[in-house]
């Protein structure tokens, strides 16, 4: 995979302003160091199930706060972060399913 869905959510949940740049991102929203994404990038690798589910809580935490706002910006941004952790829980899914199905039980 060329590109890591990991980096889409990152650019969108900077574009919402939630994080100031990619290592802002790595640091808050993924728990890891600053370099995460470039470590990644560099090696070709696929971002820790640790680091996706970090993600998805956090991104279904904000949701959910930003969805209990009476304010329509605040919806759609919670809309938004909804639909952010779910990409990241379906790539959290598909890598524990390549894991599981790439080893047969004897």
């Amino acid at each position: 995979m060329s590109e890591l869905i990991i980096e889409n959510i990152c650019n969108l949940v900077i574009a919402e302003g939630l994080a100031e740049n990619e290592q802002d991102f790595c640091e808050r929203w993924l728990c890891r160091g600053e370099g995460y994404m470039r470590t990644l990038r560099f090696r070709g690798l696929q971002p820790s199930a640790d680091a996706l589910a970090v993600c998805a809580n956090k991104l279904g935490f904000y949701a959910d706060a930003f969805l209990a706002s009476d304010r329509p910006y605040s919806v759609h941004t919670g809309q938004n972060l909804q639909a952010l952790q779910r990409l990241c829980e379906d790539q959290l899914r598909k890598a524990a399913q390549s894991k599981w199905q790439g080893h047969s039980i004897h």
